[in-house]
């Protein structure tokens, strides 16, 4: 089976499974964050600033979500990062197409110069 991976904008109609992925414990084992409330995920998708999120699709379904953010221009830095939230799809190598797709975007389109791994 032909996979096709897009990454596309993040829209607030994510939202709910975005915050399906943050608040499990097996998609969130290493990270320092606590639970999202949906209040909580709506203020972090309002608050976007410079920072560009994506979800990642896999023909056309949302598996995962894909971050630069904390984008400094004067430093020419950001911070790229992955979460593939569907189990079903892990192991597949998702993250590292994902994660290839934001550093060209970071370099070539943002014309950034360094970036270290992170996501929020």
């Amino acid at each position: 089976m032909e996979r096709t991976i897009t990454l596309r904008p993040f829209v607030e109609t994510d939202l709910p499974t975005y915050l399906r992925w943050r608040n499990d414990p097996d998609v969130t084992k290493y990270r320092a964050r606590s639970q999202l409330s949906v209040d909580d995920a709506r203020v972090w998708f309002e608050q976007i600033g410079n920072d560009r999120r994506y979800g990642i699709e896999l023909n056309g379904r949302l598996v995962g979500y894909g971050v630069i953010e904390r984008v400094d221009t004067t430093n020419m830095k950001c911070e790229v990062g992955v979460i593939i939230g569907e189990k079903d799809v892990w192991g597949k190598g998702l993250c590292r197409i994902a994660a290839r797709e934001l550093t060209r975007i970071a370099i070539q389109e943002l014309g950034l110069q360094r970036l270290g791994s992170g996501i929020s």
